[in-house]
């Protein structure tokens, strides 16, 4: 036990609040809305690619069709205007080249590979004698009978289309072959304008889905949203709430799961309230017995109390010779009479004690004293009435404060603590009284080498009236209330009692 108050008053730490979370709607949301995300992005890449692709092949059949259509009246034009009149062959090339303004280049070749016309060539599109030959595969393109096509690098790293398409004329002469070039460099506004409808429509696909998606969950997540709600109902006490969906899915189940549940509950909770009605009558009537046996054993103790004076005032006369003389045998006779009542002027004064703490009329007047000197002072009144049968040992720091409690009460604690003590050691054993300081406090030990305890008797030994040996033949005596009234006591003075047994 310790005596004395220490300030160690709890203080408050500040809890961190767990981080908030998106709801389950939201989270539904969310996956339902990176799903329709995934797939619009998915699909906007693949028709852009799809788009590009299909604009390329477009503008290669366009180029084609073109270079088919214009190679008989381009050589025609080159025979007849060409060396007379060359701004009317210009003109019918321009007429030409509007009818696919795509093309880039024109340019009319013999079946020997001279370039006899290039569109980009300046002026009127005459080109010089030494303008340096084709290359092999051009050349060979030039001189064979049949449309080629190819896409190469130009000189400035564009990407171009070449088309390359004989003129064969009646009888099968071939003199002429035109080289159409087209380049993509047209394809980038085209595939950003088709890159920015699909978006635009994949944005609307987004917000529709988005919209779809929360009136989804909104339905979806309502049976959950019901069910939540009665649990809370049913956390307030409402056990009457029922859910009722009528869904045809596991929500039904569910709900008619919790229904049963809130139904069961219900009963359980009447019964509960009945039982509890019931016990707590029944612990009215055992808190009304238990004040009526307080009240009998204070009124019987202090009956009994009176007589006994009278009874040991007359044995300590009789045994002092006030009365006449005493023979020895008689003087043996009156010790153990004596020796007898104050054993039962002992449980007396248990027993009123116990009951002035069960009325809670037992009252302290705490003071300071020195503790160190009470103990030796109850220790050396045990030594005098010849209850130690060992060796009991005071060990004390030096230098302990004063204590502030009530002397005479403390007094009959320590008393309680070392009577049990050496009631249960042995002949030979030792008992150790020992007095500590701990910060502001006053810790007070009183350890034995007697025959130890049970963990379960360790929790019970507190109890009023409880026995270690219930036996009408147990070895030790004691009603039982002696550490009772020990917790009783310290309680009241705002101290505590633990026990440790082997």
């Amino acid at each position: 036990m310790a005596l004395a108050v220490s300030d160690g008053a709890p203080r408050a730490t500040p809890e961190a609040r767990p981080p908030r979370r998106l709801g389950l709607r939201s989270r539904f949301v969310v996956a339902i809305a990176a799903l329709i995300a995934l797939v619009l992005a998915g699909n906007t890449y693949l028709l852009v690619i799809d788009a590009r692709q299909e604009r390329r092949r477009q503008v290669e059949q366009r180029t084609v069709a073109f270079a088919k259509l214009a190679v008989g009246p381009l050589c025609t034009a080159y025979e007849v205007y060409f060396g007379s009149g060359r701004s009317k062959f210009r003109e019918i090339v321009g007429g030409l080249a509007e009818l696919n303004p795509e093309i880039d280049r024109l340019a009319l070749y013999d079946v020997t590979g001279r370039l006899l016309f290039d569109s980009r060539a300046p002026g009127d599109g005459a080109v010089a004698e030494d303008r340096a030959p084709p290359d092999a595969e051009l050349l060979e393109a030039i001189r064979a009978l049949a449309v080629s096509d190819r896409v190469l690098r130009g000189a400035d790293g564009r990407e171009l289309y070449r088309v390359v398409v004989p003129h064969v004329e009646e009888w099968g002469r071939h003199r002429y072959t035109l080289v159409a070039e087209t380049s993509f460099a047209g394809l980038r506004g085209a595939i950003r304008a088709a890159a920015a409808r699909i978006g635009l429509w994949a944005v609307a696909a987004f917000a529709l889905g988005i919209g779809l998606a929360g009136g989804l969950a909104r339905r979806s997540l309502r049976p959950l949203e019901l069910l939540r709600r009665g649990a809370l109902d049913l956390a307030e006490g409402r056990l009457d709430r029922r859910i009722g969906l009528a869904t045809g899915d596991e929500f039904e189940s569910l709900a008619q799961a919790f229904d049963t549940m809130a139904e069961r509950l219900q009963r359980s909770v009447a019964d509960l309230e009945a039982s509890n009605r019931a016990l707590s009558a029944a612990n009215q009537e055992l808190t009304e017995l238990d004040r009526l046996k307080s009240d009998l054993l204070a009124n019987v103790s202090h009956e009994l109390r009176t007589p006994l004076t009278a009874v040991q005032g007359y044995s300590e006369a009789m045994s002092a010779g006030l009365l006449g003389p005493v023979a020895p045998e008689q003087q043996a006779a009156l010790e153990v009479v004596q020796r007898n009542l104050r054993r039962l002027l002992a449980m007396i004064d248990e027993l009123l004690a116990s009951a002035r703490l069960q009325q809670g009329t037992l009252t302290v007047q705490p003071a300071p004293f020195d503790l160190a000197a009470l103990a030796a002072e109850e220790v050396a009144s045990l030594r005098a009435a010849g209850r130690v049968e060992g060796v009991v040992r005071v060990e004390a720091e030096a230098g302990l404060p004063p204590v502030l409690a009530d002397r005479d009460r403390i007094a009959q604690v320590l008393d309680n603590l070392l009577d049990n003590a050496c009631k249960f050691t042995p002949a030979g054993g030792e008992v150790r009284l020992r007095l500590a300081r701990r910060g502001d406090e006053v810790a007070v030990e009183v350890a034995d080498t007697g025959i130890g305890m049970s963990p379960e008797t360790v929790d019970r030994i507190f109890d009023r009236f409880y026995q270690i040996d219930p036996s009408s033949k147990r070895r030790y005596g004691g009603l039982g209330l002696g550490l009772a009234i020990v917790r009783a006591i310290l309680a009241a003075q705002g101290n505590g009692i633990t026990v440790e047994s082997q």
